[in-house]
């Protein structure tokens, strides 16, 4: 019913998938979902994470347990893609995505932290004189400190050096220019379905895939 907690839907839904791959495939068919979702050219396919909020992926699961804890992942809520074009059987698609990458640049960012630490106790190893009793950073991100150990390395000033920092963490309008093309396939593993959910190692749980398209009148018209 529609008053159900998110949880249980996606418990019922990811255990489906999971328990009775060969039912829950064929009433994907039926309703052109998942695998068998098949849009037009100027539609939209999109795939979508059923109780993301919990990061339980009740579609994979260990043996002896019923989901997989997945609260270690950027799970994405959905992501959508254009279709720009269809092969003349129908079996092939080219779509137009981006996504927004804050979360990767972070990722990179701690990264980066963990190198930068690293160079930085070698470095100074026999560079007493400018760096006596300074400690090396500790715990979680600091972002005053990572910009002084760029500069120092690379041997540049503090401005440039806030640059790479901001390039790195900040710079939203950079992702806009990312866009990518993606050929995808109608067999198996080939589908937006298969490619985005990637047997549990993907970014999505208890995934739906849908064919998006615009909304018409009655008349037909948009």
């Amino acid at each position: 019913g529609p008053d159900r907690p998110e949880r249980e839907v996606a418990r019922d839904y990811g255990t489906a998938l999971r328990e009775h791959p060969a039912e829950a495939d064929a009433a994907a068919r039926d309703m052109g979902v998942n695998r068998h979702a098949r849009p037009e050219v100027g539609e939209g396919i999109a795939t979508l994470s059923v109780g993301s909020d919990d990061k339980l992926d009740y579609a994979t699961a260990p043996a002896g347990q019923d989901h997989t804890d997945r609260t270690d992942v950027d799970v994405w809520n959905y992501h959508f893609a254009g279709v720009v074009a269809r092969s003349l059987d129908g079996a092939d698609w080219v779509t137009l995505e981006n996504y927004t990458r804050n979360q990767n640049a972070q990722r990179a960012l701690s990264q980066l932290e963990g190198r930068l630490i690293g160079a930085y106790r070698e470095k100074t190893k026999s560079i007493l004189n400018s760096f006596r009793g300074k400690e090396p950073p500790q715990g979680g991100l600091e972002s005053a400190r990572v910009i002084e150990m760029i500069q120092k390395l690379a041997d540049t000033t503090r401005n440039r050096a806030m640059q790479e920092y901001q390039a790195l963490g900040t710079d939203q309008l950079a992702w806009q220019g990312k866009w990518f093309f993606r050929l995808y396939g109608s067999q198996a593993g080939e589908t937006f379905h298969d490619k985005q959910y990637a047997s549990g190692t993907g970014d999505f749980v208890n995934p739906l895939t849908v064919r998006v398209r615009r909304q018409t009148d009655a008349t037909g018209d948009a």
